[in-house]
């Protein structure tokens, strides 16, 4: 399991429309918050192509960076899937990166997953605007059920979600706040806003199942 793009290969693979496997747009309109995408593309290591067939010819393109051996892909046209520009999150998923044997899903609770997105924010110095951040998060967590996502062997071998009618957005977490709230709750977690795991994953669909 390698990163942000791997989990989101192998839930679009899994029937999941596809809305980013980077950085998303976190709004908030009155207590629904939705999740847009700021890149159409990505950028996928052709060492993938192990995994996923649909990335046999992607070694044949031209490096994305003179230093890194990722190739710039459209995912809706290499999986020929489903795609969307944004999505209204309905559960939020945790990786954790551990050597285990079968794929396993938890419910986490929300103090912990508010924590977890908070350390997946970038550092916000104005009061005003983290605060706004803060209370966004508050929504979506409010919002969507929070679970732990402990991806094991069997994951890319299609392990892990059947599709309800869905969309996906992986994310180091959430990039934009569009409404005020209160200063004390940047002044309370402002201290937490650095560091973390390196996946969330945003999810709206019908049902988290394991097979």
């Amino acid at each position: 399991m390698a990163g942000k793009t791997t989990l989101s290969l192998a839930l679009v693979r899994s029937g999941l429309d596809w809305v980013s496997d980077d950085k998303v747009l976190l709004s908030a309109d009155g207590n629904r918050v939705e999740a847009s995408r700021l890149f159409e593309v990505s950028n996928i290591d052709p060492g993938l192509a192990s995994f996923f067939p649909q990335l046999e010819n992607l070694s044949d393109r031209a490096p994305a960076h003179p230093h890194s051996p990722k190739r710039v892909a459209s995912v809706t046209t290499l999986f020929q899937s489903g795609s969307r520009a944004s999505c209204s999150p309905g559960h939020l998923l945790f990786p954790r990166l551990i050597d285990i044997g079968p794929t396993r899903v938890t419910p986490l609770p929300a103090q912990e997953a508010f924590f977890e997105l908070l350390r997946q924010s970038p550092v916000v110095h104005d009061s005003a605007t983290g605060a706004g951040h803060m209370d966004t998060l508050s929504a979506l967590i409010r919002q969507a059920r929070s679970f732990r996502l402990d991806p094991g062997r069997d994951f890319l071998d299609g392990v892990g979600f059947r599709r309800g009618d869905r969309a996906l957005a992986v994310d180091r977490a959430a990039q934009g706040v569009d409404r005020p709230a209160e200063q004390r709750l940047a002044d309370r977690h402002r201290e937490q806003a650095s560091g973390g795991l390196d996946l969330i994953a945003f999810l709206e669909f019908g049902d988290v199942t394991q097979d």
